[in-house]
This record gives structure tokens, C-alpha cells and sequence, in this order.
């Protein structure tokens, strides 16, 4: 149990991470890890996210540039 919460974190922390980097406004890379995505069941990134596997799955769904907005 311990271990899938320090992947879960480590996940989440990396996802944030890149979120930020392709995101110019830092709120809006916060919005974008906890909004409700239709591709990911209904769920924000920061709730889908356990793993690298699922990790990986959201880091598709950033943009591919640096975003203004």
C-alpha cells in the first residue's frame, strides 16, 4: 500500500512537473490537472494518475507546445 502511494505521488509530481512546463500561466496548468477528462473516464489527470503507465497516458493529452493560455 505504501509503495503504489510513493508511485502514485511520484506520478503526480512528474505530470504536474510538465503540466507547468507546456502551461505559460501556472494557474492554468493547476486547472488542467484537476479537470474532468472525457479520455480519461471522467476523471481529472491528478485522479487517473497511479503510475508511469497512466502517467504516460495523461502526458499524451498536454499540449504538444507551449500554450499562452
Amino acid at each position: 500500500m505504501q509503495r503504489a502511494r510513493e508511485r502514485k505521488d511520484k506520478a503526480v509530481a512528474e505530470l504536474s512537473a510538465a503540466a507547468h512546463s507546456r502551461y505559460v500561466d501556472p494557474v492554468r496548468a493547476d486547472l488542467w490537472m484537476r479537470g474532468k477528462r472525457h479520455e480519461l473516464g471522467g476523471k481529472s489527470p491528478e485522479e487517473f494518475v497511479i503510475d508511469d503507465i497512466t502517467r504516460q497516458r495523461c502526458m499524451e493529452l498536454l499540449p504538444s507546445k507551449r500554450s499562452k493560455c
